[in-house]
């Protein structure tokens, strides 16, 4: 895991995001857990940078009204699979 862009700074950077917390923990004998909190409380307009593929579950979880988000997904091209208003649920 220590190349991954998956969790830690690396993902920070890769989202764009200024503050960012992490950690790593051995779930199995064989398998690594690791959780990353970022925080953007002034978003660049535009895309965020794109994130190597790896073997493995990239869960987010949005704890605010995210307005106009979009997710983009490349696969021999660059396609919006989902767009529009990311709603807290209270």
């Amino acid at each position: 895991m220590a190349t991954s862009e998956g969790y830690g700074q690396r993902l920070a950077e890769r989202l764009r995001a200024e503050q960012t917390q992490a950690i790593v923990t051995r779930v199995l004998r064989t398998a690594d857990m690791a959780v990353t909190e970022t925080r953007c409380d002034d978003p660049v307009p535009g895309l965020s940078h794109s994130i190597q593929r790896e073997d493995a579950y990239l869960v987010a979880l949005t704890l605010r009204d995210f307005p106009n988000r979009q997710y983009w997904k490349t696969d021999g091209k660059c396609r919006c699979v989902t767009c529009g208003l990311v709603r807290l649920m209270t």
